[in-house]
This record gives structure tokens, sequence and C-alpha cells, in this order.
């Protein structure tokens, strides 16, 4: 069975699969949910309020009751990252920051404005912009690729200059040496 998920403040939704996982299922609609551990747990940036369909989520874990107080959990609190989508129905979540970010929407991240655009273009103007983006990237990555074999080279002869800079060092060491033997004899 799937579960119809909309994840809010950006009003993202889509049919996710049972046994997903919160964090998971969320970046799957394109929602850029923060998790400063990277999704492993050890922080609580990736926390979300259940609006609905609190029911077809797994209990609380170990690690959530860890991170969040009683009075966020009884409020339907939940670390994306550890709460696995069970069964299926309507879900609907918002980040808990989002009123912290509403407050400070004149910090956006540029990417996040980027994407809030893009999703509400047309599609031949989607389909335009993914087409220039191509093209940047590609001349980015010939560009970075046609510097590959300077940049070899470069590392190359200063390897060789090294060798003979220290090769040269030795041999003046072996003359000064052979010299003070000389001059005792």
């Amino acid at each position: 069975m799937s579960v119809y998920l909309r994840y809010e403040p950006d009003g993202l939704s889509g049919v996710i699969p049972e046994g997903s996982y919160l964090w998971e299922a969320t970046r799957r609609l394109g929602a850029r949910l923060r998790a400063e551990c990277g999704g492993r747990g050890r922080c609580d940036s990736c926390a979300v309020i259940v609006e609905a369909g609190l029911e077809l989520l797994s209990a609380p874990t170990m690690v959530e009751r860890e991170r969040l107080t009683n009075e966020q959990l009884s409020a339907g609190w939940r670390l994306a990252c550890q709460t696995l989508i069970e069964r299926g129905g309507e879900l609907v979540v918002r980040e808990a920051m989002a009123e912290e970010k509403r407050d400070r929407k004149d910090e956006e991240e540029p990417m996040e404005r980027l994407r809030r655009e893009f999703l509400q273009m047309p599609l031949e103007r989607k389909l335009a912009a993914l087409l220039e983006f191509e093209a940047i990237t590609v001349y980015q990555a010939l560009g970075v690729l046609s510097r590959l074999p300077s940049k070899a080279g470069e590392k190359l002869l200063d390897w060789v200059a090294a060798r003979g800079r220290a090769l040269e060092e030795r041999q003046r060491q072996d003359r000064r040496a052979a010299g003070r033997q000389r001059s005792k004899e």
C-alpha cells in the first residue's frame, strides 16, 4: 500500500511506498529537510511535526526519546531520519523549524530560492533551464579535463626538479666529505 505524503511549508506532495523513512520520503518529494548529522540520528535538525497520519508511523525510537522532549513527542514531533512509514494512508508533516525559517526568509539559501522558482516555471522553461544547466556543466567539466594533462605535467616536472635538487645536494655533500677526507691525510 502507498502513502500520500504532503510536506509543508513547501506544499510538496506525492505518493511514497510504505517502509520508507520519513527523511528519505521528504527528500524524494524534493524537500530540503535539514539533517546536520546526515540522517544518522545524532542531532534533532530533521525534526518534523506530524499534522496528520501519526498512526501510520513507527513508534518513537530511543534516539527520538533522547533528542526530543516529552512535550515535543506529545505534540507530534518526530525525527524524520528515525521515523519509518509503516502503513498506507494520508500523511501531512511540516518542518519543525518552519516558523524560524519564516522569520529568516531574507537569509534564505540561494539554492532554496532557485528550487522554488524552478518549481513554479512552466514545463517548457524548466526543460530549457535544464538544458542550459547541462551545457554549463559539460563546459565546466571539459575545462577541468583540458587542464588535467597540464596539471599532471606540472606535478611531474616538480617531482623531477625536486629529485634533481636532492641529487645535486647529495653530490655536494659527497664532494665536501671527500675534500675533508683529503685534508685530514
